[in-house]
């Protein structure tokens, strides 16, 4: 498995370097990877608060929080806020979550709501 996820990195970054669509190979290789992950148990459990969200949806975009803020259009204090638990998630917080980063609506309030 070691050998299929290096190759699928090389070939991964190369298509990242000329800007081109995956061959076919590319995406069988990932989606291989994928599937052994998941029947090896490697599949992290999803993120049952709002700051654990964020920081999945941060590491997946490699943003930095200030970064997030500003795809959020919100104040990076707020934001910060609202990871550490010092503010909870507001309907208009929500709302963005789902517009901005393409969070599932239901995700999200429930989310909200286990808060």
């Amino acid at each position: 498995m070691n050998q299929a996820i290096e190759e699928f990195y090389v070939l991964a970054s190369a298509v990242e370097r000329t800007d081109a669509e995956p061959d076919a190979y590319v995406l069988a290789l990932r989606d291989a990877i994928d599937q052994y992950e998941v029947a090896a148990g490697h599949e992290p459990n999803p993120p049952t608060t709002v700051a654990g969200l964020l920081e999945v949806e941060m590491f997946k975009r490699r943003l930095r929080q200030r970064a997030m803020a500003e795809l959020l259009q919100v104040p990076e204090t707020r934001l910060s806020e609202i990871m550490r638990g010092k503010r909870s998630m507001n309907l208009d917080f929500a709302r963005r979550l789902h517009q901005r980063l393409g969070i599932a609506a239901d995700v999200v309030l429930a989310l909200r709501d286990a808060a």
